[in-house]
């Protein structure tokens, strides 16, 4: 399984570099010319989705502070063609 690590340079430049899980070398090269070093981050922290992200605090927003309603539903509107209230009803 191909992991990316994320390695950073003494310029504070970061690199990532695709190697198998647990095989990662402790430094790569930088682009700037700098050996970059290994930083050890939370896993997949990165690739938490926005939608995602807003779904789970609106989530836990609701469980302590709930939105309540001031108003009351409006009333159903009239069919507009009398001949639909004719129709089978699933």
């Amino acid at each position: 399984m191909m992991v990316t690590y994320l390695y950073r340079c003494p310029d504070r430049h970061e690199t990532d570099l695709a190697a198998p899980m647990g095989q990662a070398p402790a430094h790569t090269g930088c682009a700037c010319g700098n050996q970059a070093r290994r930083t050890f981050t939370a896993p997949m922290v990165r690739a938490v989705p926005r939608t995602g992200e807003r779904v789970r605090d609106a989530a836990e927003q609701s469980t302590e502070l709930p939105a309540v309603t001031t108003m009351s539903a409006p009333a159903p509107q009239p069919l507009a063609d009398p001949r639909h209230a004719l129709l089978p009803r699933a």
